[in-house]
């Protein structure tokens, strides 16, 4: 039985190393998307536009939404943009290009145009209509067009896209092999910094002057999100290309400490569920105005989405492809596999 601990990873190059934390991490982040939508379901506040919504309804739910809602996405579009040097170096451009459109942008045309119209269907009805079908066409391509889940393919499709075009090449060695890693030094305070910047300012800056986190936005029928986060989706792809390029979290290279992580993603989460709950259950508080709602909701949402994503690449580092190893000596992890294999990552998935 193979050796699954971190300490058998390859330490040869940025390239070749295969990273069981992050394997497992991916997953889990799926099953997080998963749940937070079987969640909304029941939230005391469920938006009336659901899917499907349950006359049993509780404030735990609603909890678990806002904080589910905060960091999933973010973590993946890091881990995309992570592991995209590598397997555009493997690839090369035209490979790499082609093999996104295999594994995002096919999925991403199949599910818009055979699954997102049955899902509209099922938001109409939420509202009480019942259109005959060239109605029904009318409304999809109107007010109630949407990409479903799917977005996130066409989004990631275009993240990808844009890094291979404007990617300049790693020098390889003479024999064609990648090049070797070299030490990371830790990130400085200012990358911090600027990518929660970027995060807090676009989400705040479109409550005020764009529109509501809830409402989407819809470009030329093909990329379709949520204005408020898409620039930090963007900071956070970037980031993960340059740790990918970096080495970042390789053997002796930089890696985010467990403790400080785990103690910001505590703060991140009090502070998104202060923020969720003291408004609407503390009785004789000021309802905050639009300037104050603006501030405290992206700055608690920033926090905890960019705490949890290296929180959380701490913790599986550490223990998530041990536990994944572990369970693998006992039998095949078949679950854990396929979710892995089909997480539309930007490496391939292999099973752990």
């Amino acid at each position: 039985m193979p050796n699954h601990s971190r300490t058998s990873l390859p330490t040869s190059g940025v390239f070749g190393a295969r990273m069981p934390g992050l394997d497992a991490l991916r997953p889990a982040m799926i099953l997080c998307v998963i749940s937070l939508h079987a969640a909304m379901a029941y939230m005391a506040y469920v938006p009336e536009w659901w899917y499907v919504i349950d006359e049993r309804r509780t404030l735990a739910f609603t909890l678990l939404v806002v904080i589910l809602d905060s960091f999933p996405m973010t973590v993946l579009f890091f881990l995309s943009g992570y592991f995209a040097p590598r397997s555009l170096e493997r690839r090369g451009k035209t490979a790499f290009l082609k093999s996104k459109v295999m594994r995002l942008a096919v999925p991403w045309a199949l599910g818009v145009v055979l699954v997102a119209p049955f899902l509209a269907r099922a938001c109409m009805k939420s509202y009480g209509l019942v259109l005959p079908f060239d109605e029904f066409i009318q409304a999809y391509f109107g007010p109630f067009y949407q990409q479903g889940h799917y977005w996130f393919l066409g989004v990631l499709f275009a993240f990808m896209a844009v890094y291979a075009l404007t990617a300049r090449p790693n020098s390889g060695s003479a024999s064609g092999e990648p090049r070797a890693a070299t030490p990371s030094r830790s990130p400085t305070g200012w990358v911090w910094l600027l990518v929660f910047a970027i995060s807090m300012a676009s989400y705040s800056g479109s409550i005020l002057y764009v529109r509501p986190v809830a409402e989407w936005l819809n470009i030329g029928w093909l990329l379709y999100f949520q204005p408020a986060r898409i620039f930090g989706y963007i900071a956070v792809f970037a980031l993960g290309v340059h740790g990918g390029r970096q080495g970042w979290f390789l053997p002796g290279n930089w890696s985010p400490r467990l403790v400080p992580w785990a103690v910001l993603f505590t703060i991140g989460v009090a502070l998104r569920l202060w923020w969720t709950v003291a408004p609407t259950q503390i009785p004789g508080l000021e309802a905050p105005g639009p300037a104050a709602v603006a501030i405290w909701d992206s700055f608690s949402y920033s926090i905890l989405s960019l705490a949890a994503t290296f929180f959380l690449i701490a913790l599986f580092q550490s223990f998530g492809g041990r536990a994944v190893g572990a369970a693998a000596a006992w039998g095949p992890v078949l679950l854990w596999d396929i979710l892995a294999a089909s997480d539309f990552s930007a490496a391939p998935a292999k099973p752990v």
